[in-house]
Parts: C-alpha cells; sequence; structure tokens
C-alpha cells in the first residue's frame, strides 16, 4: 500500500484498501470496513477502475442495507448494476441483481423482487459460478439482513482485471 501511495497509483490502492476492509470485518471492525469500503470506492473512482468500484458499490449497498438505509442501498446496487451491464460482466449482474431483488422484498414490492430474483436465476444459471463460498459472502453470513443473506460472486483474476 504504501509503495502505490509513493506512485500516486489509485487502481492498486483501490484494491489494496479492499483487501485491508475485508481484513478489518474478519477482524469484528465493522466500523472500519465500512470508512475502508468507501475510500476504495473513492479511490477506484479516480483511477476509473470499473470492478473494484463494482465491488466497493456491492459492499456499500449491503451496508446500508443492514443499516436500514435502503433508499441508499438501491443507490449503490443500480450503479453497481450499471458498471456490471456496461463491462458485459453477466455473473456480477447476476449477484447484483439478487441484491436488489432481495431489497424490493424488503420494500414490500414482493413483484419487483421477483422479477429481478427471477433474471438473477437465469443469468446465474448461464454462468459457471464456484461451488465455494466466496470469501466476501462469507463476511456477509455473520452479518443478519432482515430478508436474507446478501451474497457476491468469486471473481478470478481475469474478470478483475477486465
Amino acid at each position: 500500500m504504501q509503495r502505490a501511495h509513493q506512485l500516486r497509483d489509485a487502481r492498486a490502492i483501490a484494491r489494496g484498501l479492499r483487501v485491508l476492509a475485508l481484513a478489518s470485518l474478519n477482524e469484528g471492525d465493522e466500523a472500519q470496513f465500512q470508512r475502508l469500503v468507501q475510500e476504495s470506492a473513492d479511490y477506484a473512482r479516480k483511477a476509473g477502475d470499473q470492478w473494484a468500484l463494482l465491488m466497493a458499490l456491492n459492499n456499500l449497498g449491503v451496508l446500508s442495507f443492514n443499516a436500514g438505509d435502503l433508499d441508499r442501498a438501491g443507490q449503490s446496487f443500480d450503479e453497481a448494476l450499471r458498471i456490471a451491464c456496461n463491462r458485459r460482466d453477466r455473473r456480477s449482474e447476476a449477484f447484483v441483481l439478487s441484491n436488489i431483488g432481495l431489497l424490493e422484498l424488503e420494500r414490500g414490492h414482493i413483484d419487483q423482487a421477483r422479477r429481478e430474483l427471477a433474471t438473477s436465476l437465469r443469468l446465474r444459471s448461464s454462468c459457471v459460478i464456484s461451488k465455494s463460498p466466496p470469501a466476501t459472502s462469507c463476511c456477509w453470513q455473520r452479518w443478519r439482513p432482515r430478508t436474507t443473506s446478501l451474497s457476491w460472486p468469486h471473481t478470478s483474476s481475469a474478470e478483475q482485471n477486465a
């Protein structure tokens, strides 16, 4: 991280902050996790790193959802979905849509939730998705959203670099 800062490499900083954020969550420091995820999103925006921004926005959406700020969660998920669609990243699109579906379910919009979740399932069935639990969704399993747990896909290094 220090070298990335010295080089002013916003992309490396964004990705490094994401790793530090996940480590802080694993240690139970949710406030530090939130701060680092937001900082990661800021650097990802600055660097134009759409993958890192997509991951940060999804995490920010989950944080907002868990805090009961459904409007902010929706904004984060909507922006993450736009990025996934623009990247033609069907796998990420499927996972973000599942989060949007759960958000709509929480809002009481059952028909909209059903549509989002059905689309997510169709996309997931057309993608090869790892059967092993992704590192970020394991973190979310400790959290107890009001509706159900939110998830994020395991991504390969090729997808991250796209």
